[in-house]
């Protein structure tokens, strides 16, 4: 284990951490390192899965006068890392998204003279150059939705790492729709997690995986990653579904519409064995048939399950990122979201939710059978 990672996990006998972050500006086109930044104030990188169909993350930078007037907001992009053990992580590539110039008079100068200028934007990562509109008909004919997304990004500036799916795709879109919208459908079709762009700028679309079943990314019982003292708890239990119900809008199936649904476990509180009747959430999906609307039901199980979830805080840790599994308390918890201070001493906050074992048979009271 490296003294990095030492530092990180903060094991027995390491003592307290030194650590810092670096700011560097990279011209867009070229990708060519511009120098390094120094923002005046404090950032804070924000990451949430739950916020639509696609995973973007946010920060907000203000420059100083200097800084402000060298930086073209339109051609700079900006790479944060942490460097801590002597090893540099990084944090993602951001786009400046709506930059804003204050001026400021100094004291005591005629109009038009001593005038300050300084920039503040929030920024935004790859998924920005993903949301932008197709400029013709885009088209999936029966094909493998991992085909289909590597046909929709082709062409934009950056790379990615897509796993293979057998489920199929057929739809069109016309122009105008945003890469992100098709993206987003095709990867709740396909089975995939909500696709998201990692630390080095690279976008991931995953296939979606049981939390509950796989070894953790993190084991907070193993080491101190929580400041005790954060921790919030909070459940929907009382009008969370337990059951999603999902009925395509277009074919059949030997002529009867296409319905496909997913049970929470019944090892989940809310679960239908547990509380004694089915409270079922319905959507109406165009899809090609069964098999992928029981995809599309299950993708639903995976990410809309939120019935207990935690939130904690502690310190800035550069390995979280999207779709980790935790071991917390004894219990697997999936990760949805995370906020980090990008300042010496920073803390991070992590919103956890539960994984719940999946159970063979359906949940079903006797009694609704």
């Amino acid at each position: 284990m490296t003294d990095a990672v030492h530092a990180l996990d903060l094991v027995a006998g390491v003592g307290q951490r030194t650590e810092s972050f670096i700011f560097r500006a990279i011209d867009g086109g070229s990708g060519a390192v511009l120098g390094e930044v120094h923002p005046s104030r404090g950032a804070t990188v924000t990451i949430d899965q739950a916020a639509g169909t696609v995973i973007t993350r946010a920060l907000t930078l203000e420059f100083d006068e200097v800084e402000s007037a060298a930086i073209n907001p339109l051609s700079t992009r900006i790479e944060p890392f942490m460097l801590v053990g002597g090893v540099e992580y990084p944090l993602g590539h951001y786009l400046f998204t709506e930059p804003v110039r204050q001026d400021y008079a100094e004291y005591g100068t005629e109009a038009g003279e001593g005038v300050r200028s300084i920039m503040s934007s929030p920024l935004a990562d790859r998924m920005a150059i993903l949301d932008t509109e197709l400029e013709h008909g885009f088209t999936a004919d029966d094909d493998a939705a991992s085909d289909v997304l590597r046909a929709l990004i082709a062409g934009l500036p950056f790379t990615a790492e897509i796993d293979d799916s057998a489920s199929v795709i057929a739809n069109t879109w016309a122009a105008g729709t945003t890469r992100v919208a098709v993206a987003g459908t095709v990867a709740e079709l396909g089975g995939y997690l909500a696709p998201w762009f990692n630390h080095q700028g690279v976008l991931q679309a995953r296939r979606r995986f049981e939390p509950a079943l796989v070894i953790p990314d993190f084991d907070w019982d193993a080491s101190p990653h929580v400041y005790r003292d954060t921790i919030t708890r909070a459940d929907a239990l009382a009008y969370t579904p337990n059951r999603y119900v999902v009925v395509g809008n277009g074919g059949t199936v030997n002529g009867a519409p296409v319905v496909a649904y997913c049970d929470v476990p019944s090892t989940a509180p809310h679960s239908a064995l547990n509380i004694g009747f089915v409270r079922p959430h319905v959507v109406e999906v165009q899809v090609s048939g069964l098999a992928q609307a029981q995809e599309y039901a299950e993708n639903m199980c995976l990410q809309q399950t939120v019935a207990e979830t935690i939130q904690v805080s502690g310190p800035a840790d550069p390995r979280y990122e999207a779709h980790q599994v935790v071991k917390f308390e004894g219990e697997l918890w999936l990760h949805t979201a995370w906020s980090m201070e990008l300042a010496a001493g920073g803390t991070m906050r992590h919103t956890l939710q539960r994984a719940y074992q999946p159970t063979a048979a359906p949940d079903t009271p006797t009694i609704f059978a």
